[in-house]
């Protein structure tokens, strides 16, 4: 199972955050567990990978993974990719090796936290200021 690749990262990025860890699910329509991939997973003697990619339909923010192994070869990963130079930006698809993806998704795992823990303490800092406004409001009344 792809879950069992990517699980331990999972685990280890979100050890180092001290967050609780997330449990990932593979399921026909891919794998569950990060909101921002969507990523899905086929095996066989011949994996129609054009088809397969042709077929995938995904959420906003999401980014689109392939991972696909045919017959007794290694798997490998097809995925859209932002090349951003600055001033020109696109979006193009790649085929890399799981080993390249799996370091690419421990950096954007990471990222993603990032972003997350600090969304959270903004909205913590927006709640803590409303308290305080609040607060002076009551005593200006007074």
């Amino acid at each position: 199972m792809i879950t069992d690749l990517l699980q331990p990262t999972v685990d280890q990025v979100c050890d180092e955050f001290g967050i609780p860890q997330t449990d990932l699910t593979e399921l026909e329509e891919g794998i569950i567990g990060l909101p921002w991939l969507k990523i899905v997973a086929k095996k066989g003697r011949r994996v129609r990978v054009d088809q397969h990619w042709a077929k995938m339909t995904i959420g906003k923010g999401q980014i689109p993974v392939l991972l696909y192994k045919n017959g007794k070869s290694d798997w490998q990963v097809r995925m859209q990719v932002d090349i951003d130079s600055g001033r020109y930006a696109t979006l193009t698809v790649v085929t890399i090796s799981l080993v390249d993806f799996l370091c690419w998704f421990e950096e954007r795992l990471t990222y993603e936290i990032q972003v997350e823990q600090f969304l959270i303490e903004e909205a913590r800092q927006i709640a803590q200021n409303q308290t305080f406004i609040h607060s002076i409001k009551g005593i200006t009344k007074q």
